[in-house]
């Protein structure tokens, strides 16, 4: 528990006029403590799994530590497949960037910049190749990544080629709001990291992408995203947009080919940052002209959306709501076989990267901020694929007697 949530609680307690009061938020205060401490107990696991995994020569794993600015902590943490070439690249941008906590917003917002800047000048030297460039960002970083493509565009500089916003703060009155419902406003980080409330507009993504800048940002033309993508796209089955469009948030996949593509995931299980943050920057970013995509998962916690790639799961929330023998169909088969250990969210980000990118049996390669530990990408796609085919349908066995 930080410095700024124990501060914040003793400010909300004095607010309270009531003893009864006053004891209702200590019991309600001591419960978060207790949670958040037994969640970071619960992940003890998934990082000793990750070293071990890491450290076994049979995987071939290759990993540095890059410096990309003068702060002690601006570096990024590279993992690949050995002798990789012309793979795509994922930069991971957490909640909490290098510079955190001794930089304000500015300082965060310059260090996401930076960091984009040093892998797209560099990521060819570890065998990636810039213009697969997938910019995945979550909580709090998926704000800092979508300020950062508005200013790469005032700039004119290269923009990634799909951005990935999971979970994200993306209007930060309003999450403050829902912050102050829940009695935690105090105690967040947000306020302060934001240097007071008057600046709330003028960093929330949500605000500045409804107004003409965001139009011109997705009205400039790029031949990334190009109309077969865009039908391969549709053709995927991600689990996530199939419920999203039984929701009423359908794609946004136009003729033009703006980019980058933004893909907006986020679960109606999260409570720290509620789904509908999500579906109201996903109805700003269609509204704008942006090639977007929502996906919407259930029984998916906040934090999940990192760590499931780091471990294995039978979370599917497909195997709770239908009755066995009833998914046929639901999903590509070919997918489900070659990653049968990872949770449906995962699983829909890596055929998406897999089918923008063109890639078939080679590593996604993984940029990690701030020194983390996160486990590679395996992005090798099904056997029975061949080099000149997208992986959108498991091919028909020709084998079988009849």
């Amino acid at each position: 528990m930080s410095n700024q949530a124990i501060r914040g609680a003793a400010r909300t307690i004095r607010a309270i006029p009531s003893t009864t009061g006053k004891l209702r938020f200590l019991s309600y205060f001591a419960k978060l403590v207790l949670a958040t401490n037994v969640f970071y107990l619960s992940q003890v696991g998934v990082g000793l799994r990750s070293l071990c995994y890491l450290a076994q020569p049979k995987h071939r794993i290759r990993r540095e530590e890059i410096s990309y600015g003068a702060h002690h902590k601006q570096k990024l943490s590279f993992f690949s497949k050995a002798e990789t070439s012309d793979a795509p690249v994922v930069l991971f941008v957490p909640g909490a960037t290098g510079v955190t906590p001794d930089g304000d917003i500015d300082d965060m917002l310059d260090d996401v910049h930076n960091s984009t800047e040093y892998v797209l000048a560099n990521c060819n030297k570890y065998g990636g190749n810039p213009k697969k460039l997938v910019v995945f960002a979550h909580s709090a970083g998926a704000q800092l990544a979508f300020m950062d493509l508005l200013r790469r565009h005032r700039a004119s500089k290269q923009q990634p080629l799909i951005i990935i916003g999971s979970c994200g703060v993306y209007d930060i009155a309003d999450h403050y709001d829902y912050e102050a419902w829940r009695g935690v406003s105090e105690m967040s980080t947000m306020k302060p990291a934001m240097d007071g409330s008057e600046n709330f507009s003028r960093l929330s993504p949500a605000r500045l992408f409804s107004g003409k800048e965001g139009v011109d940002l997705f009205e400039k033309p790029s031949t990334r995203i190009t109309p077969d993508l865009q039908k391969a796209i549709s053709s995927l089955k991600l689990t996530g947009q199939t419920w999203a469009n039984r929701s009423g948030f359908l794609a946004s996949l136009a003729d033009r080919s703006p980019a980058p593509l933004c893909v907006i995931t986020t679960s109606g299980r999260d409570a720290t940052v509620p789904w509908h943050t999500s579906a109201q920057f996903f109805n700003v970013l269609k509204a704008a002209g942006a090639q977007s995509l929502f996906l919407l998962y259930d029984g998916v916690e906040h934090a999940d959306f990192v760590l499931d790639w780091m471990r294995s799961t039978n979370r599917d929330m497909r195997k709770r709501l239908f009755v066995p023998g009833s998914l046929a169909g639901f999903e590509d088969e070919s997918f489900s076989a070659a990653w049968p250990d990872k949770a449906e969210h995962v699983r829909d980000l890596l055929k998406l990267i897999l089918c923008i990118t063109e890639l078939k049996k080679e590593r996604v390669l993984k940029f990690c901020g701030n020194g983390r530990v996160v486990v590679e990408i395996d992005g090798q796609a099904p056997d029975d694929l061949s080099d000149g085919e997208l992986p959108l349908k498991k091919k028909p066995r020709t084998d079988v007697e009849t």
